[in-house]
């Protein structure tokens, strides 16, 4: 049974450093509420929140496809605030 655990970032393919297969999976994930896994299977999850680790090569890069891939379908994109 699969329950939407993280794949450990130091094993191959956990972390994708694709702009836009990380807007991709932020959309499926914001606007379907789903996520697809490794093997290919979509599981249901709601997320509150979106994190772009700033240590990937290509971060600038991800937080702004994501960022404008979720704006063209109208979601409000917000910093996080206390």
């Amino acid at each position: 049974m699969l329950d939407g655990t993280l794949k450990p970032r130091r094993e191959p393919g956990a972390v994708s450093d694709d702009p836009l297969h990380a807007a991709d999976q932020a959309v499926e994930l914001v606007c379907g509420q789903a996520v697809t896994t490794v093997t290919g299977e979509k599981i249901s999850m709601i997320a509150d929140t979106l994190c772009v680790h700033s240590d990937a090569p290509s971060a600038v890069q991800i937080a702004r496809a994501v960022r404008d891939a979720l704006e063209r379908r109208g979601v409000a994109v917000a910093t996080f605030s206390k």
